[in-house]
């Protein structure tokens, strides 16, 4: 038997689990009422499909070191996925991202200009304690950012 229907509503889920996207076989995933941050509500928004291909893109990540968000359509992209431990090369292009959202030591959004994780990952950390004023969580193994919109 394949689960088909995975259905985890009201569990104060907040990060959907990269493993999901091992289980091919999920045709729903009932989510509802569940204050998940990632994926992003815009990934979730285009379905099930979207949701596969994005938690692929982080399991790969762990093997590759290379977070390849290319050609998503996202808007925006939350600050909290970065530091991922074996992230060395974030991929955004074809994205319509200017800005990352992150949060300060209270907790508070704020936003974190592209120009600042590109002068990063150029530097290869050189300028990150500066940035980190700016920063709540270093991105110091950040190598490559490649950002063309």
């Amino acid at each position: 038997p394949e689960l088909r229907n995975l259905e985890i509503r009201n569990n104060r889920l907040i990060d959907l689990p990269i493993d999901v996207c091992q289980t091919k076989s999920i045709k729903v995933l009932a989510l509802e009422n569940n204050p998940v941050r990632m994926p992003s509500q815009e990934v979730i928004a285009r379905g099930m499909r979207s949701i596969i291909d994005f938690l692929s893109r982080l399991f790969r990540c762990q093997e590759t070191h290379t977070l390849d968000l290319r050609a998503l359509g996202l808007e925006s992209i939350d600050y909290e996925i970065l530091p991922i431990p074996s992230l060395r090369r974030l991929l955004i292009a074809n994205n319509k991202v200017t800005v990352i959202s992150a949060s300060d030591a209270e907790g508070e959004p704020k936003k974190v200009k592209m120009d600042k994780l590109l002068r990063r990952a150029s530097t290869g950390g050189a300028h990150q304690q500066e940035d980190d004023d700016e920063l709540e969580q270093p991105t110091s193994k950040l190598m490559l950012l490649e950002y063309l919109n």
